[in-house]
Formats: structure tokens, sequence, C-alpha cells
């Protein structure tokens, strides 16, 4: 075996920081040169000055997170939960915690404060009023019974939800379950997604992911999913990983679960028993077929044979009876009689 050089083991947070020298020193000079004006909305400001300026958290208009490198006298005029256009350029970032890049600003434009609640109610109106959330629910009476069901799983390629899902509709043989990949981030492809699998020959579709913060679930209030939920002729269910069902993609569905998991379970209690339980009569036939064949003609005398037996018996307790009745009769009745002539 060839022995390698000696390499020093690291945490994984200074692997990155080591990582992040190497890049800041060869594309740190380029990556200042390009100027930027983005928007975001301030969500936590650092009173701490580092260098003449401050280190401020954002989030932007996609829900992703920045942090801002801001000169004091900028910081100052900022505010949390408003919204700024702010220009400047990227650098490499000093720790990994804070993202790969952080964002120097060099100015800073107030556009408005709430505007990400703000966009927010503008697009539940929007969905109110166009009734997205006015279907009919489906009651998935026509899948019971049904022995075979095809689903369309609408889900991230890589989501470790899939195996929970597949482990469910191991119970009922009838499942054909098929991806539909998304990027569960954006909602244009989740969109997309459902649209396809409404139009794909499935009898339902699965909407699922697995847990995670607040902001994850964002995608699935916009109204290009919900629209295609609403517009799906076929029923769809939603399991969308530990939340409270308060989504409007939970309210628009046919079927709101709280997990993966429990919306596999209910379509397979939708659907009946499991596969095991179905065939159990299948087995039942199977027992009966191994039993051996007997002529009717022999049926007949093993009948005969057990009547003339159960005559014999009968006799015989017949016969026992009359015994003991003489007996009786022998014994008792004379000192009977003579009782009675004692007493006159």
């Amino acid at each position: 075996m060839v022995q390698s050089t000696q390499i020093k083991v690291m945490s994984l947070t200074e692997a990155y920081k080591d990582i992040l020298q190497v890049v800041k020193r060869t594309a740190s000079s380029e990556i200042k040169n390009r100027e930027f004006a983005i928007l975001a909305e301030v969500s936590h400001i650092n009173s701490k000055v580092y260098g003449g300026c401050q280190y401020i958290r954002s989030v932007g208009d996609d829900d992703s997170e920045l942090q801002l490198v801001v000169p004091v006298e900028i910081a100052t005029t900022l505010e949390v939960k408003h919204f700024y256009e702010f220009s400047g350029s990227f650098e490499v970032s000093s720790s990994p915690n804070f993202g790969f890049f952080q964002f120097r600003v060099s100015h800073a434009v107030l556009q408005g404060a709430n505007m990400k609640l703000e966009a927010k109610k503008q697009v539940a109106n929007e969905i109110i009023e166009k009734g997205y959330l006015d279907k009919y629910k489906d009651d998935f009476s026509r899948l019971r019974g049904k022995e075979k069901c095809k689903v369309a799983l609408v889900t991230s390629q890589q989501s470790q939800v899939i195996r929970d899902v597949q482990e469910v509709f191991k119970q009922h043989r009838g499942i054909a379950c098929e991806l539909i990949p998304v990027k569960l981030n954006d909602s244009s492809v989740i969109a997309e997604g459902i649209v396809s699998a409404a139009g794909g020959g499935y009898d339902v579709i699965m909407i699922v992911r697995g847990g995670g913060n607040e902001n994850d679930f964002n995608v699935f209030n916009e109204s290009n999913v919900v629209k295609a939920i609403y517009d799906s002729q076929i029923p769809v269910i939603v399991g969308i990983g530990h939340t409270d069902n308060n989504t409007f993609a939970d309210k628009a569905a046919d079927r709101s679960e709280t997990t993966p998991s429990k919306a596999a379970r209910y379509l397979v209690d939708m659907l009946g028993a499991p596969a095991s339980i179905n065939h159990r009569p299948s087995d039942q036939r199977r027992r009966y077929a191994n039993r051996s064949y007997s002529p009717p003609q022999n049926q007949v005398q093993t009948f005969k044979k057990s009547q003339a037996g159960s005559m014999v018996i009968l006799t015989a307790i017949i016969a026992m009876l009359i015994i003991f009745v003489g007996i009786a009769v022998f014994v008792y009745v004379p000192k009977l009689f003579e009782t009675i002539l004692t007493s006159l």
C-alpha cells in the first residue's frame, strides 16, 4: 500500500474557511469589480462595528438569505423589516456560517416597510378572489376497491421521503408509483410538474416533501402552484411534511396530510385491504383444492354405515331402560303392597 503524505485533520468549518481563503486570493479582485443592485429586506442588524462596518442579515424576494457588510453611516439609517435597494459588490465570505459570499454595500435606498408581507397579502387576495380554494373536494370514493392505482409523486428527485412513501405503498400490491421530479424551492417548476402529472393518465397526484423551516414552504402559497392544483381533473393529495396544513396548497388539495407517510397511508386505506389480505380467499380455495376427492357412491355408503351404527346404539339404550324398569317393578312393587296392607 502506498503511504500518502501526512494530511492535517480539521473540522468541516475549518476546511471551508481554508478553501474560502484560496478563493479570495484567486478570484477576489474579479468579483469586486462587478457591481450589482439588489432588493432585500433587513432581518437583523448586528450592533457591533468591525473596521467601520456592521454586519446585517437580509432576505431576498425569493427568501434567500445574504449577509451585508454595511458602512456605519449607512447602517444607522436601516430598519428591520424594511425593504431596500442595495448597491455594491459581492465578496467571498470569511465564514461559511453566513454563506460563501457576502455583499459589501455602497448605497441603500428605502423601498418600503413590510413589502414581503404586502406581497404575500396580494397573492392571498388573488387566490381567494379567483376561487382557487373553492374547488370541489374529491372524496376518493371511486378508488375504493380499485385493484390498480397509478400515482404521480411530485417531489424532488433527491428527497428522502420517496423511500418513506414507497414503504407504505408496499402494503398494496396494485399501486404503481412514478416520480415527477421538481425543484421544491421553485414554484414555477412545481406548478409545471403538477400540470404534467394531471395530463399523464394517473389516478392520483401526490405532492410531498420533508420538513424544513417556515420559508421552505412559501412556494406552496404561490398562486401558480395553487392554480395547478385547482385545475387538476384528477384528485390531489398533499403531504408537505410536518406542517399544520396551513398553506394554500393544503387548502386547495382534495386531501391534506401532515407528513408524506400519512398521505401514502390515506391512499392505501382508501384503496382497501392490503394485497396480502386480498389474496386470502385464493389461499382458502387452494386449501379446498388440496383435499382428496371422494366419489358420491363412497359418500352414500359412508352415510349408510354411520346411520346403521346409530340404530344399534339406540336399540342398546332402549333395552337397558327396559331392564331397569323390570327390576324396579319386581323389587319395589311387592314391598309397596306389603306396606299398604300392614297399615290397614
